[in-house]
């Protein structure tokens, strides 16, 4: 039985008890299966049992357990989980030298006391803990400052902080078709291709538009199996724009030369914008609001020692990029999506 050191001001002590036990094989390196890398086509067709005779629901259970076993071993990998004995305890990020120190006389101080019971050594404790109480406060004010000041040029520390991750894509730039033999704008890119219509005032002998554009995947297409470039039918989308839109669809060949409709969708997201049939861009609004509060409850959660100054700069470099990305684009017009942004500024 131990008695811990009082919480904060508080003069009730605390009590730990320790159990001792000693685990039947402690594992130092496991080995678990690594169900995320599976290869769960192969083990459903493996699994598939042909059953040619009567058996007991005891007997079923057992080779079918069995089989599981030998199917996992053969088509699930596995990966090996190194684990270290002993105690240990991560020093918080913000916890300076100084306050470790502060901290651990503090600890001391107070092993002491319960040896000895003197009131000199009790009173050595509580100014040890008083020390250590504004040490550690001042080391996480400073931490979080420093990082509300340089947030904006290195939001990596902020994230750190808050154990979160960000991942940054950058931009690609546009592939020309060598060929030039298309109708319609296209633009090309590394893993990407978009082509569009727009309806503009034509010659009675012109071709419609949705002639044209069929007629330009039939061509890209084709340019693309001739330069190598494996396209995936089931993976293009086409979106209608305009009430006046005939809404026409468009095929492509598959491998086996079969005639794949496109599907069509209402919402598509083009460069971190949600794009919608309709052009209200209120998906996106949502979902930037969205966003935009997670990141406000990060800083709420994780910051305790957060001046208005060093608030304002979070605020600007990590809750505002989220809701001025592309505004231009996607600037509201209904009066929900307005209210949405205006309530995360509040």
């Amino acid at each position: 039985m131990l008695r811990l050191e009082p919480l904060g001001a508080s003069d009730h002590i605390g009590i730990s008890a320790d159990f001792l036990f000693t685990p039947s094989s402690p594992p130092m390196n496991k080995t678990t299966p690594n169900y995320n890398r599976g290869d769960y086509e192969s083990l459903r067709n493996a699994l598939d049992i042909e059953w040619k005779r009567e058996l007991t629901a005891q007997e079923m259970t057992n080779i079918i357990e069995k089989k599981h076993n030998r199917c996992c071993e053969k088509h699930i990998p596995t990966r090996k989980h190194q684990t270290t004995s002993g105690d240990y305890t991560r020093k918080p990020l913000w916890m300076t030298r100084t306050a470790y120190q502060k901290t651990k006389r503090k600890r001391n101080l107070w092993i002491r006391y319960l040896n000895t019971k003197d009131n000199s050594d009790y009173q050595q404790y509580i100014k040890a803990r008083n020390e250590a109480t504004h040490a550690n406060r001042r080391a996480r004010r400073d931490f979080e400052s420093k990082i509300a000041q340089e947030s904006r040029h290195n939001t990596k520390t902020f994230w750190n902080y808050v154990s979160s991750r960000r991942v940054v894509k950058g931009s690609i730039p546009d592939l020309q078709d060598p060929q030039d033999n298309l109708h319609n704008p296209t633009l090309m890119y590394a893993d990407d291709t978009k082509m569009f219509s727009l309806k503009k005032q034509r010659l009675i002998m012109d071709p419609p538009n949705t002639t044209t554009l069929q007629q330009d995947l039939t061509r890209f297409q084709s340019w693309a199996n001739n330069m190598g470039i494996k396209l995936n039918p089931t993976k293009c989308k086409t979106m209608h724009l305009g009430r006046s839109n005939p809404l026409q669809e468009y095929t492509m060949l598959l491998d086996d030369n079969t005639q794949h409709h496109i599907m069509t969708t209402t919402e598509e997201k083009d460069l971190g914008v949600i794009v919608d049939s309709g052009l209200t861009f209120s998906k996106h609004i949502q979902t930037q609001v969205n966003k935009a509060n997670s990141v406000l409850g990060a800083i709420k959660h994780t910051f305790k020692a957060l001046d208005p100054t060093a608030f304002l700069s979070l605020y600007k470099s990590l809750v505002r990029p989220n809701l001025d990305y592309a505004s231009v684009i996607w600037s509201p017009k209904l009066k929900r999506d307005k209210d949405a942004l205006e309530y995360v500024q509040r």
